[in-house]
């Protein structure tokens, strides 16, 4: 879902292994790196319950710039029956004036069903919960256009 760095988590992997398998005891600085790594893990994972828990139900998201994007996106999480529904509302004019409402013929979903389908909607939610308040609309095309 690219929340995590995967060097990191072979890393983690790599010394819990050693611990494990191989019954070797970790020297401090591995248990030093282990511990912050799961605290990053830990910190990461709460931070996304929360993005989830405060725009699951809809967040809408318009780029900083009107004049760069002429799309409106309504995205909600559904609890009840999981799945991600991405609605999407014109500005057929371009003058910054969306016309109509969220409709069926502007909408995706996304179900867990379809896991790869499913995961880059999720990653697509957590990057644009953090473009309302911390990063840029760049940042978030940049981001996204790594895992298209």
């Amino acid at each position: 879902m690219g929340i995590f760095n995967s060097r990191s988590l072979s890393k983690l992997n790599r010394i819990r292994n050693k611990v494990e398998h191989e019954y070797s005891a970790p020297n401090i600085d591995d248990l030093e790196i282990y511990f912050e790594l799961v605290n990053g893990f830990i910190h990461t994972i709460e931070s996304c319950i929360f993005m989830l828990s405060i725009y699951g139900d809809e967040m809408k998201w318009l780029p900083h710039d009107i004049s760069m994007c002429n799309i409106v996106l309504k995205v909600d999480y559904s609890f009840l029956n999981p799945s991600i529904n991405y609605d999407f509302m014109f500005d057929y004019d371009g003058e910054g004036i969306f016309f109509g409402d969220f409709d069926e013929d502007h909408k995706l979903t996304f179900s867990p069903t379809e896991k790869d389908d499913f995961l880059f909607a999720m990653r697509t939610f957590f990057l644009l919960c953090r473009a309302t308040a911390l990063i840029n609309h760049e940042y978030v095309i940049k981001e996204l256009n790594k895992v298209v």
